[in-house]
């Protein structure tokens, strides 16, 4: 499912709190355009892409299970956190969440081993970055770039497929 309103660029398009509660198959959600939603309860399970271009959250909904998730991709986003704990994301290759101005900590990565991009660039309000990057063997391109507050990086480092 793609939402874009590239015809009405100047509005926002509005969703409510259960607008993909029944989407219980859906795959691919792609939202370009300004969104205003004051909460989200549900996303599918089975999302493999999430590319949601200034996300309005601070978190990815609770019941959220990104087991299937290859990409997630919320450029200048409003998100704080991902998610609070651990969650499988053993299929994630992609992490793009440059420019969320809000973002304040990664994830735990140790159920995310074969993730290869993690773009965090821009976000200048991180602080903790968990230890479990230090450990992604898979991962080829890190960018922390503009990055100005981490007080927390890893100590560990076994990043084999560094590249970038």
């Amino acid at each position: 499912m793609i939402i874009d309103n590239k015809r009405e660029s100047s509005k926002t398009f509005n969703l409510n709190d259960d607008t993909f509660s029944k989407m219980k198959k859906l795959r691919l959600l792609k939202v370009l355009c300004p969104t205003n939603c004051d909460d989200l309860k549900y996303l599918s399970n089975e999302l493999r892409l999430l590319n949601w271009i200034r996300y309005p959250l601070r978190s990815l909904p609770l019941s959220f299970q990104p087991d299937h998730l290859v990409a997630l991709l919320s450029p200048f986003s409003c998100i704080e956190q991902l998610w609070n704990g651990n969650r499988p994301m053993y299929k994630l290759k992609v992490i793009n969440l440059q420019g969320s101005l809000n973002l304040i900590k990664t994830p735990d990565f140790t159920m995310a081993p074969d993730l290869e991009i993690l773009v965090l660039e821009g976000c200048t309000r991180i602080v903790k970055v968990h230890p479990s990057l230090g450990v992604l063997k898979r991962l080829k391109l890190l960018n922390l770039r503009g990055c100005k507050s981490p007080r927390s990086l890893p100590t560990k480092i076994g990043m084999e497929s560094l590249k970038r």
